[in-house]
């Protein structure tokens, strides 16, 4: 293999770690648009791209969210009586997810994608208004979490990333501190990579991918272990700078790289 390729796997996997640490989202937004950059390059076949992208994002999330909700944790930043009370819904959803998107086209899942991330993307651009009277044991009931969990790990699984797109707004909506959501959101993130790269991996073993379903294992293996490395760094400055800062920058990502999803499909 050139070196060329791992070279932009390793950038790859600086950049998701280190905003994936940041804004608690996996890294998936960097991951999946740049890995299908870097497979036309190298002349992948299109049929099953959009999933070994998603496949391959989830696979490095291991490592990725390992580390960020570990850093995330240690700031004492992780609401553990939300992140237990989303845990089962999650896995349920992320299995559900990864069904789906096998059924789905590499066009369709593109489209999904970059419409998902502006919509969402726009609501972190709004003025924010943080709750200053939070308390744990206010949140909604089991059930109710439970149905948002499974919205999560589905949505997440789809789209090959963290969660963060989408915990992070429904935490927040709840009245979460924003930096307790993205921290929280960190901890989610590491259900939905383990649960959702178990589940693309299985599901692509009937194609004939790489041998390894729907996970490419060069990319996997240095995205995970290089973006590990930066989440930590990313994550601290989450404790460092303004609220309004992290999420004009959440904003902004989303967007952009929503925007440039569907023009490179449509």
């Amino acid at each position: 293999m050139s070196v060329l390729p791992i070279l932009a796997y390793i950038l790859i996997g600086l950049l998701a770690g280190f905003f994936g640490g940041l804004l608690g989202i996996g890294g998936g937004l960097i991951v999946v648009p740049a890995l299908l950059l870097v497979f036309h390059q190298l002349g992948f076949a299109n049929t099953y791209l959009m999933q070994i992208a998603i496949g391959t994002s989830l696979g490095a999330m291991l490592f990725t969210s390992a580390s960020s909700a570990w850093a995330h944790y240690r700031q004492k930043g992780v609401n553990i009586t939300y992140f237990y009370r989303l845990a089962f819904g999650v896995i349920l959803g992320a299995i559900a997810g990864a069904l789906f998107a096998d059924f789905l086209s590499s066009r369709s899942l593109s489209l999904i994608f970059g419409l998902s991330v502006i919509a969402i993307g726009g609501y972190f651009l709004m003025p924010a208004k943080e709750s200053k009277t939070f308390q744990a044991s206010n949140s909604p009931s089991v059930t109710l979490m439970t149905l948002f969990g499974s919205l999560i790990g589905a949505l997440s699984s789809i789209l090959g990333i963290g969660g963060g797109v989408i915990t992070v707004p429904i935490l927040t909506a709840m009245g979460m501190p924003l930096r307790n959501a993205i921290s929280t959101s960190a901890a989610v993130g590491f259900l939905i990579a383990l649960v959702g790269a178990l589940s693309f991996f299985l599901l692509g073993l009937k194609h004939q991918t790489f041998g390894s379903g729907y996970l490419y294992l060069p990319a996997f293996i240095c995205i995970g272990i290089t973006a590990s490395l930066a989440a930590p760094y990313g994550a601290r400055l989450t404790y460092i700078w303004p609220t309004s800062t992290l999420r004009r920058i959440f904003g902004a990502v989303l967007i952009l790289t929503g925007i440039s999803m569907l023009l490179h499909y449509y």
